[in-house]
């Protein structure tokens, strides 16, 4: 798919066919992967620092184009039935369309932004991804961009998500979200222990923990794959959420 998309540069140059559209992908996923220097990868693969830098930029565009074609939510009555009866083997909880959750990914200060501004909670710059999962742990939509100390629900606010989710949902179906979101027809989130909590709520939020807890697994597999991603040192917020999607 690179090689005939508009990413990949045309030439007959021996110099572009050395860097062919097997080695532009190949050095991208071995930088994603590993947490390791952007130098140490070019050098692998007979390239310059430059090159490399160039090559990362094509298949991050190349991605970002795709992406709505692979990351999407299920849409037809179908899809979307066989989305939540995945979810319903889990633990029995019926009409669940997907799991919701944000997590920080530590980078370094942007060029040109205050660090206060970027710090979570834990004091340490970073930007939120928002994810949805299905039971698979496969990711159904992705937003980034928003700073580390901003909270999951206005993230959610930001993502878009809400311009269109209670039309998908329609009014039978919801995500499965934590306490950091807001209770909507739309949007279920576990009961809260304000002192009287009672067997039937606890066992309810036992298995409504069991099954968003997917979306955490998913995150986890998500860091452990792109190694990159504990840590991203980068310099431009555009590039740095471009990575992350």
């Amino acid at each position: 798919m690179f090689k005939s998309s508009p990413f990949y540069p045309k030439s007959n140059q021996a110099i572009v066919t050395a860097r062919s559209a097997e080695r532009h992908v190949l050095s991208f996923l071995c930088f994603a992967s590993n947490k390791c220097a952007l130098r140490d990868v070019a050098s692998r693969f007979g390239l310059s620092l430059s090159s490399q830098f160039r090559i990362n930029d094509r298949v991050m565009e190349f991605l970002i184009k795709i992406a709505p074609s692979i990351i999407k939510m299920p849409k037809s009555d179908a899809e979307k039935e066989s989305v939540a009866k995945d979810f319903e083997m889990i633990a029995l909880i019926p009409h669940a369309l997907g799991c919701i959750d944000g997590t920080s990914i530590t980078i370094r200060t942007p060029k040109h932004k205050v660090k206060s501004t970027y710090v979570n909670r834990h004091d340490i710059p970073a930007i939120t991804l928002q994810g949805i999962c299905d039971s698979k742990k496969r990711f159904l939509d992705a937003f980034t961009g928003p700073p580390g100390k901003i909270h999951d629900a206005r993230v959610l606010k930001l993502s878009g998500v809400l311009d269109w989710l209670p039309r998908l949902c329609n009014e039978k179906y919801y995500l499965l979200g934590d306490g950091a979101y807001p209770l909507r027809q739309w949007l279920i989130t576990p009961y809260r222990n304000i002192g009287h909590f009672t067997e039937s709520q606890k066992h309810y939020n036992k298995k409504f923990s069991a099954t968003r807890v997917k979306i955490e697994n998913t995150f986890w597999l998500l860091k452990g794959r792109f190694r990159q991603l504990t840590e991203i040192d980068m310099h431009e917020v555009n590039k740095i959420t471009k990575f992350i999607i």
